[in-house]
Parts: structure tokens; C-alpha cells; sequence
């Protein structure tokens, strides 16, 4: 696999290779078992639409939760003060 995709200059060196990309970095590639040569691994350089969906439903579902319980909380807050309103033109009559 080329470094060109992921680095645009390529290390002259393993000193060099270990300053631009430390041990532990990922780099993530798509592998194709049933091609042989330099199209079996390539970069994702953009995520496919299927991740995008997943993170995406993964994004709503984390912030569906807070949104319904504001919700929640506005109508008991509404529901409060419109007892409240119907009590006080009770007692000011």
C-alpha cells in the first residue's frame, strides 16, 4: 500500500516514518480479498453513505431522549400555570 493517499510527503526514512505517523495511529482501508495487487487495500478517504446513516441514527437516538423530556417538562410547566391562572380567577371573583 502507497503512503501518497495519506500523506502527501513521503517519509525518506523510519525515523522520518515514525515522526509523521507515531505507532498506535489508525488508518483506515477497505480490504477486498477477492482483488489482487494495489486495488485490494484502499483508503477510506470518505465514509460511505451506510456509516454516515449509522452515525447519523446513532447522533438522533443520543439526543432524542433530552429533547422528549424537555417537552415533558414545558407541558407540565404549562399545564402548572394554567391551573394556577383558573385558581387565582376563582378566588378573585
Amino acid at each position: 500500500m502507497t503512503w501518497r493517499g495519506y500523506r502527501r510527503d513521503l517519509p525518506i526514512d523510519q525515523l522520518e516514518l515514525m515522526t509523521l505517523v507515531p505507532a498506535g495511529t489508525v488508518i483506515p482501508v477497505y480490504l477486498f480479498p477477492n482483488l489482487q495487487g494495489v486495488n485490494r487495500i484502499q483508503l477510506i478517504l470518505a465514509r460511505p453513505p451506510a456509516e454516515n446513516y449509522r452515525r447519523l441514527a446513532v447522533w438522533t437516538s443520543n439526543r432524542a431522549f433530552p429533547v422528549i423530556g424537555l417537552f415533558g417538562v414545558l407541558a407540565a410547566l404549562l399545564g402548572l400555570a394554567r391551573f394556577g391562572i383558573s385558581r387565582l380567577e376563582r378566588f378573585a371573583h
